[in-house]
């Protein structure tokens, strides 16, 4: 399979309105919010969930900052629903990857052989549990964040280079400031 080309500053991100795991519609571009889509690997992957709960935990900081939050995973609605779940930040199921290849989101061995990533990893096991991928997930998985905003345009971007590269809520945060 060939690499997918991978968006830049200043590229369109088409709109589209998406479904999140709830069935809920949701707009990307947003009209009043700039959106942040990151790319994770599967539901319950110990470093994913690591990082994605604090996003939840911050939702209410990311939100005034003018951002809405959307999650996108490589597993399936179900497998997402019984893990992921907090009511107010935008899980999205793309099990057959095509969110991944639309934005240039690739697999590598570096995902998890990184030695950058096995801290992480060891504190997401001790507290989420060992949970190997299942059925259409891959534990291969690299991260991205893409910040878009409201016409459309990537403003900020990170293509990670293992499972533990990706943004904190407040490296979000200083992209959105960055960008205005």
């Amino acid at each position: 399979m060939a690499k997918s080309l991978q968006l830049q500053i200043n590229s369109r991100v088409p709109a589209k309105n998406w479904h999140d795991i709830q069935g809920e519609m949701l707009q990307v571009p947003h009209q009043t919010l700039w959106t942040h889509l990151q790319f994770r690997r599967y539901a319950q992957c110990a470093i994913c969930n690591l990082h994605v709960r604090e996003f939840f935990q911050n939702h209410e900081k990311i939100h005034q900052a003018g951002i809405q939050e959307v999650i996108i995973f490589q597993s399936t609605r179900e497998q997402l629903v019984d893990h992921l779940h907090d009511g107010k930040v935008r899980v999205i199921a793309d099990p057959t990857r095509q969110l991944y290849d639309a934005f240039g989101v690739q697999n590598s061995i570096l995902a998890v052989a990184h030695p950058a990533a096995w801290w992480s990893a060891i504190k997401g096991a001790a507290q989420f549990g060992v949970h190997l991928p299942n059925g259409v997930e891959s534990m291969f998985g690299l991260p991205a964040d893409f910040l878009v905003n409201t016409e459309g345009m990537v403003v900020a971007v990170n293509y990670g280079r293992h499972a533990d590269d990706h943004w904190s809520v407040e490296d979000l945060i200083q992209q959105r400031s960055a960008a205005r």
